[in-house]
């Protein structure tokens, strides 16, 4: 009896977050956003926060620009709802100044 064996290949999953260093995500204390902008020189997205911090998230590390809408509805909506949110930073880096998503 013969056997047949088909294989395929797997594309590497994208990272949430382009980053050079390999830490663990961290998460923030939650805190309510008080005011969000967009950065065109930087390309950045800035939160000021109720907890005193301004966190920032570099669009042009996130995987697509998809990622990046979805991040800005993200926030637009939790900001309206004055829920709190915790910030998650990649690499290992302080999510009290950068995040890649929020919670």
């Amino acid at each position: 009896m013969a056997t047949t064996f088909t294989a395929s290949i797997r594309k590497a999953a994208t990272p949430a977050f382009a980053t050079s260093r390999k830490g663990a995500d961290r998460k923030s204390e939650p805190t309510i956003m008080l005011d969000a902008r967009f950065d065109e020189t930087t390309q950045s997205i800035n939160i000021y926060c109720a907890d005193g911090k301004l966190r920032t998230c570099r669009l042009d590390r996130l995987p697509d620009l998809e990622a990046g809408r979805t991040l800005w509805a993200a926030i637009q909506k939790a900001g309206k709802a004055k829920k709190p949110v915790m910030f998650v930073a990649a690499g290992g880096f302080t999510p009290d100044r950068w995040f890649y998503t929020i919670e």
